[in-house]
């Protein structure tokens, strides 16, 4: 999330899904608004072993860079 210009962007693995950060599209975000923010998961049917899934607000090192000119959430990791 950008909320300096209100724009949201997404990436799964890495690829960004609705424009690179900073670059024109992205989600606008409404000021004032109330956004809650939702994870879709699944079970795989052929693990034989258990699915999971971990938000990361920064507080570890991020699989994938953070976008050149932002930080994560807790401001200690920097793009």
């Amino acid at each position: 999330f950008d909320m300096d210009t209100g724009m949201a962007y997404f990436s799964r693995n890495g690829t960004w899904l609705n424009a690179q950060p900073g670059a024109a599209g992205g989600t606008p975000l409404e000021r004032g608004k109330q956004y809650c923010i939702t994870a879709v998961l699944s079970a795989s049917s052929s693990s034989s072993g258990t699915d999971s899934w971990t938000a990361n607000f920064g507080k570890t090192k991020f699989r994938y860079a953070v976008p050149r000119g932002y930080k994560s959430f807790d401001g200690r990791q920097r793009g």
